[in-house]
């Protein structure tokens, strides 16, 4: 995003902000130590999506995140706020409701919040209920300021978070873009509570989850936040593992990488292709 846009968004923002006056709780995981670490599957019945796409983003699919922890001793009540775990040990909150004018205020990115800090910090906070009181600005949705200011705001707040800062990257091209998610989810020293992610193959590594800004396959003006987890190469593939609408996606990085092209192609006056929310 250009210096001038950045300015004149951040301004817009900072005068409709309201002060903190009401905080709402987050739900810090309680692990019961004396109870052998147990999962089993909890079913939420069909739910409707937030959003069906043309491109049929279903068809990347690999995980409905329905599985629960039994050794947690709250964890009914971190699933009241919607928490939603995977089976590779990641979670996917249920992203709340559109609000506003035909639906214009999408919870994609406080949802993609709540991903992030769950996945850094052990604690459960509602989208709606805890995130969206850091996340208002006047653009529909949540432009990526915004999402970088409030992910710092919640980072500072909370105890348990880890002592990083957060971030806006824009890259120029999709090689640099795939390449740029790839180094960000990488860590290269022990953060507390920071995810680890379990692959296919068995291996268990660290990640930095970090948030990307996508069009919704053969859309026009549809944008959405989803949570990267992992890029893994193998041989001649790339793929993307993202989390959102509480189910994983395995998506081919060229693909990520034209969702992601699509927003500066429709909204080029004020967002950016190729961007990438992460942890420094």
């Amino acid at each position: 995003m250009n210096r001038k846009k950045a300015l004149l968004l951040s301004a817009i923002a900072l005068f409709l902000q309201t002060a903190n006056a009401n905080e709402f709780p987050s739900v810090k995981e309680q692990v019961d130590s004396a109870v052998k670490p147990q999962m089993s599957f909890q079913d939420d019945g069909d739910v409707d999506k937030v959003s069906v796409d043309p491109e049929h983003m279903s068809d990347y699919r690999v995980d409905g995140c329905n599985l629960r922890y039994d050794h947690v001793s709250n964890e009914d009540e971190l699933r009241k706020n919607n928490l939603r775990r995977c089976n590779d040990g990641t979670v996917s909150f249920v992203q709340p409701p559109s609000e506003g004018w035909w639906g214009a205020e999408g919870k994609c990115g406080q949802t993609s919040v709540s991903n992030i800090i769950y996945m850094f910090c052990k604690r459960a906070a509602h989208p709606k209920t805890y995130v969206d009181h850091y996340l208002g600005d006047i653009t529909p949705g949540v432009r990526p300021g915004t999402l970088t200011s409030g992910l710092n705001d919640i980072f500072n707040k909370l105890d348990d978070c880890p002592n990083v800062d957060w971030d806006v990257e824009v890259e120029n091209n999709e090689k640099n873009y795939i390449a740029e998610i790839e180094r960000s989810l990488k860590t290269n020293r022990s953060l507390p509570n920071l995810v680890k992610r379990t692959r296919k193959d068995g291996t268990e590594i660290q990640r930095r989850p970090v948030s990307l800004l996508i069009r919704v396959p053969n859309s026009k003006k549809g944008l959405h936040w989803v949570t990267a987890v992992d890029l893994v190469r193998e041989k001649s593939s790339c793929d993307v593992f993202i989390n959102h609408w509480d189910d994983q996606y395995k998506v081919p990085c060229n693909l990520i990488a034209k969702w992601s092209r699509g927003v500066g192609a429709s909204f080029g006056l004020i967002l950016d292709s190729y961007t990438i929310v992460k942890s420094k």
